[in-house]
C-alpha cells in the first residue's frame, strides 16, 4: 500500500474526510489539515527556487498560447482606431502621438491637459517614438502585457495555494475570450491590470517574508510605489491599500502595526504620484493628483438622468454640461468642468439617497452582466472617419453575437466557479488567501456605489476572479482523487 493511500486510510479512520486542509505546493494537492501555526503562510508558499520543473513547461505553453491567441485576434479582427472617433482610444492615440512628437501631455490646441492619468499615454508615446506612429506596435504592447499578466497570475496563485491553482488560473486567463478581445484596443485596462497584479504579488512576498510579524517598512514602501505606478495608469487603484490593510488585520498583526504598515504603503503611493501632481501645478495651475476625469466619471453614476447603467440620456446630459463651459479657455475649462461635475454628482447623492440605494442592485447586475465589452469597443464605424453612428461587424462571415455569446458563456461559468472557490477560501481560514475575495469586493463596491457599474471596469478584478475559479477547480479535482483512492482501500 502506498504512503499516500495509507494517509487516506488514516484520515478515514479518524473520520476526517472530507477535509478543508492546506496545500502541498510541490503537487498542488491537499494532503492534510492545515495547522493554525501555518497562518503565517509558510506551509502555503514555495519560493521560486523550489518551483518544480513540471510547472515550468506547462506555464511556458500557457504563455505561448496567451500571446498567440491575442496576436491572432489582432491580425484577424477588423479594428482600426484611426478610422473614426472611438472616445478613450482616440484620445490615447492622439496623446501618444503628441508625446512622441515632443509636445508632451497636451491637447490638439497645444494646451496642457490632465484629462486622464499619464501612465498609458506615456507608454504609447515611447512606443510611437521608437516605432513611428504604429498602431500595430501599440497593439503588440497590449498583447505582451496580457501574456505578462498570465505569468503574474500564475505566480500569485502559486503563492496563495500552490502551482496547480496558479497554472489553472493562468490557463483560464490565457483562454478567456473577453480578455482576448482587448488585444487590438488602445485602452489602459490591460497594462493597468498587469501592474496591479504585480503589486499584489510583491505584497504577498513582503508579507510572507515577515512571517507572523508586521511587514518591513521598506517592503511596504515598495508595494506602495508599484501601486502608485498602477494608479498612474488608471485611478481605480488609488484606494487599493485598504485591501492590504484588511489582510493584515485578518492576519492578526494588530491595529497599530496595520496602521503603520498601511501608512508606509500610502507613503510609497504618494511618492509615485508627487511628480505628476507637481507637473499639474506648474503646467495647469492646479495640484491635480490623478486626472480631471474624476468628476465626469462620478457623473456617469450620479446624475439626474441616471438609470443604473449606460444610456443616451446620460450621454446627452454630459454633452450639454460641457457646452456651458465652452467660453472658458483651456486648461482652465478642464479644471472647472471637473469641479462642476464633481459638485453636481455629490449634490445628486445627497439630494436623492433613496435613488442611490435603489441603483446599487442594477449596477451590480450590470457590472457582472457580460464579458464582451471589448468587442463592442472594437467594432468599426460604417462610415470611415465618423464620430458616431452605426458600426459594422468585425467579420463578414461570423456575427459579433457569436463571439459575444462565447465570451459571456465562458465568463459566467468561471464566475460560478469563482463563487464556489471563494467559499473554499473562506473555509480554509488562511488570512493571506483572503486577498482574492477582498480584491474582488473592492472593485465591486467601488463600481456599484461611487463609479459606473460597467463591465469594462471589471477588468482588473478578472485575475482575482480567475484565481478563485481555479481554486474551486483544483479543489474539486482533489476531492475526486481522494474519494477515488478511498473507494480503492477495501481492495488493498
Amino acid at each position: 500500500m502506498s504512503r499516500q493511500r495509507a494517509e487516506v486510510k488514516d484520515l478515514r479512520i479518524k473520520g476526517a474526510l472530507p477535509l478543508r486542509p492546506g496545500w502541498n505546493n510541490s503537487q498542488g494537492l491537499r494532503r492534510g489539515p492545515l495547522p493554525r501555526s501555518a497562518a503565517a503562510g509558510k506551509k502555503m508558499t514555495a519560493s521560486p527556487q523550489q518551483e518544480p520543473d513540471s510547472a515550468r513547461r506547462p506555464l511556458l505553453v500557457i504563455l505561448a498560447i496567451a500571446l498567440g491567441l491575442r496576436l491572432a485576434w489582432i491580425l484577424s479582427a477588423d479594428v482600426d482606431v484611426t478610422g473614426g472617433f472611438y472616445f478613450d482610444m482616440t484620445w490615447y492615440h492622439g496623446m501618444g502621438q503628441r508625446i512622441a512628437e515632443g509636445m508632451g501631455l497636451t491637447r490638439l490646441t497645444g494646451a496642457p491637459t490632465a484629462e486622464w492619468p499619464p501612465g498609458y499615454p506615456l507608454a504609447l508615446g515611447i512606443i510611437f517614438k521608437l516605432a513611428g506612429d504604429s498602431v500595430r506596435a501599440a497593439q503588440l504592447f497590449g498583447a505582451l502585457c496580457a501574456a505578462a499578466t498570465c505569468a503574474l497570475v500564475y505566480l500569485l496563485g502559486k503563492r496563495l495555494a500552490g502551482p496547480s491553482v496558479g497554472l489553472v488560473a493562468a490557463c483560464l486567463l490565457a483562454l478567456s475570450p473577453g480578455d482576448i478581445f482587448y488585444a487590438p484596443l488602445l485602452l489602459a485596462e490591460v497594462p493597468f491590470t498587469a501592474i496591479l497584479v504585480a503589486a499584489c504579488l510583491v505584497f504577498m512576498n513582503v508579507d510572507q517574508q515577515a512571517g507572523e510579524a508586521a511587514p518591513s517598512v521598506s517592503g511596504c514602501i515598495g508595494v506602495g510605489l508599484i501601486l502608485g505606478a498602477a494608479t498612474l495608469v488608471r485611478g481605480a487603484s488609488i484606494l487599493f491599500f485598504f485591501v492590504f490593510a484588511a489582510v493584515w488585520l485578518l492576519r492578526g498583526i494588530g491595529l497599530a502595526s496595520t496602521l503603520r504598515a498601511t501608512a508606509m504603503v500610502c507613503l510609497g503611493l504618494a511618492l509615485a504620484l508627487v511628480p505628476w501632481t507637481v507637473r499639474n501645478q506648474l503646467r495647469m495651475g492646479e495640484p491635480i493628483v490623478l486626472s480631471t476625469s474624476l468628476g465626469r466619471t462620478l457623473s456617469h453614476a450620479h446624475s439626474p438622468v441616471e438609470v443604473g447603467g449606460r444610456s443616451l440620456d446620460e450621454l446627452r446630459y454630459r454633452m450639454d454640461f460641457w457646452k456651458r463651459y465652452e467660453h472658458i479657455p483651456q486648461p482652465r475649462r478642464e479644471i472647472e468642468i471637473n469641479r462642476a461635475f464633481t459638485r453636481d454628482a455629490l449634490e445628486q447623492i445627497l439630494a436623492h439617497p433613496a435613488d442611490e440605494i435603489a441603483f446599487v442592485p442594477r449596477r451590480l447586475v450590470n457590472f457582472f452582466r457580460h464579458d464582451h465589452a471589448a468587442l463592442e469597443w472594437g467594432r468599426p464605424h460604417v462610415t470611415p472617419g465618423a464620430v458616431s453612428g452605426p458600426r459594422r461587424p468585425l467579420f463578414d462571415t461570423i456575427p459579433d453575437s457569436a463571439f459575444a455569446a462565447m465570451a459571456d458563456g465562458y465568463f459566467h461559468i468561471v464566475l460560478i466557479a469563482a463563487a464556489l472557490g471563494m467559499v473554499a477560501i473562506v473555509r480554509d481560514r488562511e488570512p493571506r488567501s483572503l486577498l482574492v475575495p477582498i480584491a474582488i469586493a473592492y472593485f465591486t463596491l467601488l463600481h456599484i456605489t461611487a463609479f459606473p457599474g460597467e463591465p469594462r471596469y471589471r477588468h482588473p478584478a478578472g485575475p482575482f476572479i480567475l484565481i478563485a475559479a481555479a481554486w474551486a477547480f483544483v479543489d474539486a479535482g482533489r476531492k475526486y482523487r481522494l474519494r477515488d483512492e478511498a473507494n480503492e482501500e477495501p481492495s488493498q
